[in-house]
């Protein structure tokens, strides 16, 4: 049997993130290798990648590896910055002229940065108006979703690798990617 390609493995992986989940190119990398490997192992017992549906279990699976991963000596505050100037770079902007406030807690809500909209970005909240909130939580969960008064339904829930800058910096681009319309919110998914 020929082995899957890299290819194949990350379009699986792709493919089946859910609604109101969004993963970084370095977490579907991470779950396409893995996947890649366990789809190996079986075509040595004669089993075929589309006998095998596992790329959903292997991409929740990485998601809690990562959480058990991760170093609690980084500073959340720093890194929802860096997302917030990363989607800035993205955007083209300065990061003063996107970032509209920034807070770092050690409550429930955890540290974030609350980016201003653009002229593309998508109708967010009741209103359409709302700004986009982008959240590193105490358990280490990155989270974007429309700032609005009483919580919001359209959130997405970011599978990543431990936060550190580089991975902070891959939260930015997705921001940016929702600020554009590019990536849409959980609700706002067709």
């Amino acid at each position: 049997m020929t082995p899957v390609s890299r290819e194949e493995c990350e379009k699986a992986i792709r493919k089946i993130i859910p609604y109101g989940v969004v993963a970084t190119p370095s977490a579907i990398s991470d779950a396409a290798d893995a996947l890649g490997a366990l789809w190996t192992t079986a075509s040595q017992q004669g089993l075929r990648p589309e006998d095998l549906l596992i790329a959903g279990d292997v991409l929740g699976a990485q998601k809690y590896a990562y959480k058990r991963q991760t170093d609690n000596v980084v500073d959340p505050a720093e890194l929802v910055v860096e997302a917030g100037r990363s989607a800035a770079v993205q955007l083209g902007q300065e990061p003063e002229g996107l970032i509209l406030d920034c807070a770092s807690g050690q409550g429930v809500l955890g540290s974030y940065v609350v980016l201003a909209r653009q002229e593309e970005t998508p109708p967010l909240g009741p209103t359409g108006s709302a700004p986009l909130v982008v959240r590193l939580a105490r358990e280490w969960e990155w989270t974007v979703f429309a700032d609005i008064a009483g919580g919001s339904s359209e959130v997405s829930t970011i599978i990543a690798p431990p936060p550190s800058l580089r991975v902070a910096a891959e939260i930015g681009r997705i921001a940016a990617d929702v600020l554009t319309g590019r990536t849409l919110l959980g609700q706002q998914r067709p």
